[in-house]
């Protein structure tokens, strides 16, 4: 992704969290999808860290993207290491990872972003792609940068 690209990404994303679009579940829902579209993958979810779980917010493509589901425990999967930990985890073949959840039998490579306020992990962005390695430098700084925009609001 270029630094326009980017760019235009992040003004998208700062836009819809101070914008009036309504609850703040119909915001993240279109961060989900800008996300999606920017990097053209098929899944993000964002979840928000209550106790010892996560909590879906909004998503795209994936049954933990729908609001309605079970919340995850952190003790469970890539995102719930991501929050424990409060890293990046980037994993390019999910299938050689111990720690994956398969959420979805299509996807092969990953990158979960912890969402923080401050030094608070408050919640986790994932982004999942049906191809592997399909995360690189580049792909990392566009997700964390997406997530630093979002700590504030979860």
């Amino acid at each position: 992704m270029n630094s326009e690209r980017l760019q235009d990404l992040l003004a998208a994303v700062s836009a819809l969290m101070v914008g009036s679009l309504g609850r703040l579940e119909m915001r993240l829902e279109a961060v989900a999808r800008t996300t999606v579209e920017a990097l053209e993958v098929e899944r993000c979810w964002i979840c928000r860290l209550e106790g010892e779980v996560l909590r879906t917010m909004a998503g795209v493509g994936m049954v933990l993207a729908d609001p309605r589901h079970a919340p995850l425990p952190i003790g469970v999967g890539v995102v719930g290491r991501c929050a424990r930990e409060g890293l990046t985890r980037r994993i390019d073949d999910v299938m050689k990872e111990t720690d994956y959840y398969a959420a979805t039998a299509l996807t092969r490579s990953e990158i979960a972003v912890p969402i923080k306020d401050g030094a608070r992990v408050v919640g986790v962005i994932n982004v999942e792609a049906n191809r592997i390695a399909a995360f690189g430098d580049a792909e990392q700084h566009v997700v964390e940068a997406v997530a630093s925009l979002l700590g504030a609001h979860l």
